[in-house]
């Protein structure tokens, strides 16, 4: 399965989704994104890299909400 690199952009409840670019192995897709990650700085996109097996199963990955990380103490 290959990696995608993805340029993440939160705009209210939905996030755009933009790809960038598929790498057969980690260390590839790895130096991409902290290169694009420099090069940007922090201007409010997030630049991600997910291994999936195809461009769609990708995307629904990014796109899915997850519950938020308990805090210390939220199991007392």
């Amino acid at each position: 399965m290959p990696y995608y690199v993805y340029r993440v952009e939160p705009r209210g409840p939905v996030r755009r989704l933009e790809g960038l670019g598929v790498f057969d192995d980690y260390q590839s897709a790895s130096l991409e994104c902290r290169r694009l990650r420099a090069a940007e700085g922090a201007v409010g996109a997030w630049f991600k890299m997910i291994f999936a097996e195809n461009a769609l199963r990708a995307e629904e990955l990014l796109s899915e909400v997850r519950a938020p990380q308990p805090l210390v103490g939220d199991d007392y």
